[in-house]
């Protein structure tokens, strides 16, 4: 069966692909000339796919496309095309005041946030609204994660009504062994 595409390359073409296989600081530039000299080669697109590890055959298609069109200088501003974060700077400086201040603070009944909570905050401040997994992603960009934080003393009135429960006991254990309930919240890392 005859080939779908004439997959062959100019010296030059071939000179430039080996000085950019063998000299290339940039892996992902790398990965895309050698696609282009296997091709080049006689190797089936869908091995090339699979010694590249690339998900799919038809961004190797994309690549050699954009080679033919662009040459060299195609594939080193190859993106990819995929939804852009909704996430700009404003929301980034946002979430990050958000997390300056406890969520009770904002009229939440917690003590810490959640990424559910963090989410729907932003939401309802910005009006960008994204998939928690999406959300996630951006904390883990971002630097932030989820950590334990060491609970709020008592208030004056809870400490009261310890008292008056111990009271009760005849033997109470001393007040300084109950802790407050530690809680977990996003905090940016240090």
């Amino acid at each position: 069966m005859p080939k779908l595409f004439d997959y062959s390359l100019t010296d030059a073409q071939e000179a430039q692909l080996a000085i950019t296989i063998l000299r290339s600081k940039r892996p992902e530039l790398t990965k895309r000339a050698r696609a282009i000299w296997l091709l080049h080669e006689g190797v089936p697109v869908r091995e090339v796919a699979a010694t590249l590890e690339v998900s799919s055959r038809t961004t190797i298609y994309a690549w050699w496309r954009i080679f033919q069109e662009s040459g060299l200088e195609g594939l080193i501003s190859y993106r990819p095309r995929g939804r852009p974060y909704a996430a700009n700077a404003d929301y980034c400086e946002i979430l990050h005041l958000a997390l300056s201040v406890e969520p009770s603070a904002l009229g939440y009944k917690q003590d810490g946030w959640t990424s559910k909570a963090l989410r729907h905050h932003l939401e309802q401040e910005t009006g960008i609204s994204m998939s928690d997994r999406r959300f996630r992603d951006l904390l883990r960009r971002l630097n932030i994660r989820y950590e334990r934080s060491p609970g709020r003393p008592f208030s004056a009135a809870k400490l009261e009504a310890l008292e008056d429960q111990l009271r009760r006991y005849r033997f109470p254990p001393p007040l300084s062994s109950f802790k407050p309930k530690p809680y977990y919240t996003w905090k940016p890392k240090k």
